[in-house]
C-alpha cells in the first residue's frame, strides 16, 4: 500500500504544483503551489518509509484548514471542495497498513489534525453564514401592501413572484370552494427530453415566470421559451446550443430571469429582458 501510498501523493503534488504555478502567474492565490510541493515531499518520504511525511501531512492539512476557513470562513459548501479530498487521503494514511511502516510517532499528530478537521466540517454543516435573522413588521406590511411589487395581480415576475419573495398570488378567482372543479386548460411540451449523451441528473427544474400576456420558461438544455399564457401556443423559443458534456454535474435550467429598463419606451428594444443561465457559459476576463 506505501507504493499506492506514494503515487497517488505523487499524482496529486504534481497537479497542484503545476495548477498552482500557472494561478500565481495569472495573479492568484499560492496556497496551491504550496500544498503540492508538499504533497511531492510527503509522497517522497512514504516512499523512504520516514515517519516525518505523517508529521507533514498533518501540517498540510492543518494549513489547508486555516486558510479555508480564512477564505471561505464556516461555509460547508466552500469548506468542502477546499479541504475534503485532504481529509480523506489524511484517513488512507492512517490506515494501519500504511501507518505502520512509517516509523515515529506522526500518526498521533495526523489524527488530531483529520479529527479537528472533520469537526470544523461538522460544525460547518450546523451554521449557514448566508443567514440574516429578522422579521417584516405590522407596520412595515401596511404600508407596502403590494409586498416590494406593484405588479397586476395575475402575474409573476419573480421566482417568488415579487422582490420580497412572499410566493402568494393576489388572485381570487380561484378559491376553496372552487377548487375541486377545476379542469385543464391547455398542456404543452417543450419537446426538449434526456438523451444517452447527458449526465444522469438532468432535470426539470423551472418556475415559469407570468409577465403580460406571455409565460417564460427554460428546459434542462437551456432552450428559454415564451408561450401565450391563455391558449399555450409558443411564441418563440431560444437554443443556445450547449449540447451535452460529461463533465458537468447537472444538465438543467433553474428558472428564467425578468428585467424592464427604466425609462426605455415598452415598445423599444430590449426594454423588456429575460435572462438565463447556460451549462456551457465561460468566465472571460
Amino acid at each position: 500500500m506505501l507504493l499506492a501510498t506514494t503515487i497517488i501523493l505523487g499524482l496529486l503534488g504534481l497537479g497542484l504544483t503545476g495548477g498552482g504555478a500557472w494561478l500565481i502567474f495569472l495573479g492568484g492565490s499560492w496556497y496551491y503551489l504550496i500544498a503540492g510541493l508538499a504533497c511531492l515531499l510527503t509522497a517522497w518520504l512514504v516512499q523512504r518509509r520516514d515517519g516525518r511525511a505523517l508529521w507533514l501531512f498533518a501540517l498540510v492539512l492543518l494549513g489547508t484548514l486555516a486558510w479555508a476557513i480564512w477564505e471561505a470562513g464556516f461555509d460547508w459548501w466552500r469548506l468542502a471542495p477546499r479541504g475534503g479530498l485532504l481529509v480523506l487521503l489524511a484517513l488512507w494514511l492512517l490506515l494501519p497498513p500504511v501507518r505502520r511502516p512509517l516509523a515515529g510517532s506522526g500518526g498521533l499528530a495526523l489524527g488530531v489534525a483529520t479529527l479537528l478537521a472533520i469537526g470544523v466540517a461538522g460544525y460547518a454543516m450546523t451554521v449557514d453564514p448566508a443567514d440574516r435573522p429578522g422579521s417584516l413588521g405590522d407596520a412595515q406590511v401596511a404600508a407596502n401592501p403590494d409586498l416590494g411589487s406593484a405588479m397586476p395581480a395575475g402575474e409573476w415576475h419573480f421566482y417568488g413572484r415579487t422582490p420580497f419573495g412572499q410566493r402568494y398570488s393576489p388572485i381570487a378567482a380561484i378559491t376553496p370552494a372552487n377548487v375541486a372543479g377545476l379542469t385543464a386548460a391547455w398542456t404543452y411540451q417543450t419537446g426538449d427530453v434526456r438523451t444517452a449523451a447527458d449526465v444522469p441528473e438532468t432535470t426539470y427544474q423551472v418556475t415559469p415566470l407570468k409577465v403580460g400576456d406571455l409565460l417564460y420558461l427554460c428546459t434542462p438544455h437551456n432552450i428559454a421559451i415564451a408561450l401565450d399564457a391563455a391558449t399555450g401556443q409558443e411564441r418563440w423559443r431560444f437554443d443556445p446550443k450547449v449540447g451535452q458534456d460529461p463533465n458537468r454535474q447537472h444538465q438543467s435550467c433553474r428558472g428564467v430571469a425578468y428585467h424592464e429598463v427604466a425609462g426605455v419606451p415598452p415598445d423599444q428594444g430590449c426594454a423588456q429582458r429575460i435572462y438565463l443561465p447556460t451549462s456551457d457559459a465561460r468566465l472571460i476576463a
